[in-house]
């Protein structure tokens, strides 16, 4: 499903401002801190940019976990730029939130960043063998770190033991 910038879904916060460039209306925000949030059912979704030398760079969160900053900058001007993509999420509902972080690289003239479009599906995800062999290794981690744990919980009781043994000694003494 394609959501247009000026979408009533989405939820802006701090100082926007926009432009039409080719007929489209473009948002963007220079303003550190300043987001755009879209709540939406799905599997995948896409984010479209205008690029240009007055762009800056964006930090890119998936249900309130970052997972990578983007760089909108492009010595070229060039509308409706797929600029982020995640394809792998478990079905249901997530939020993906775009926040200005007042950077840019050495080659902007500006840190603004664009919102064009986004885009989302719930296509299911397939089981391909890759993803098997991802399941596979989450579960060894997840036996892994319960192990982990078990081990450190003997090492507090010991820990514990040692202390009242101590605690005995001092009064003792």
């Amino acid at each position: 499903m394609e959501i247009k910038n000026n979408d009533v879904n989405l939820k802006y916060s701090g100082s926007w401002g926009s432009f039409v460039k080719e007929s489209e209306n473009i948002k963007y925000s220079a303003s550190k801190g300043a987001y755009v949030e879209l709540t939406f059912n799905g599997t995948s979704v896409e984010f479209y940019t205008h690029t240009n030398a007055w762009r800056g760079m964006a930090d890119v969160y998936i249900d309130g976990i970052k997972v990578t900053t983007i760089d909108t900058y492009s010595k070229e001007e060039v509308s409706n730029v797929l600029i982020f993509k995640k394809t792998d999420l478990s079905e249901g509902e997530h939020i993906l939130k775009i926040e200005v972080n007042g950077r840019k690289n050495s080659l902007a003239i500006e840190n603004k960043v664009a919102i064009y479009k986004f885009i989302t599906s719930n296509e299911p995800i397939e089981d391909t063998e890759e993803l098997a062999d991802i399941k596979k290794e989450n579960e060894k981690l997840k036996a892994e770190n319960l192990i982990l744990q078990e081990q450190a919980n003997v090492n507090l009781n010991e820990l514990k033991n040692i202390i009242e043994d101590l605690k005995g000694l001092i009064n003792n003494a």
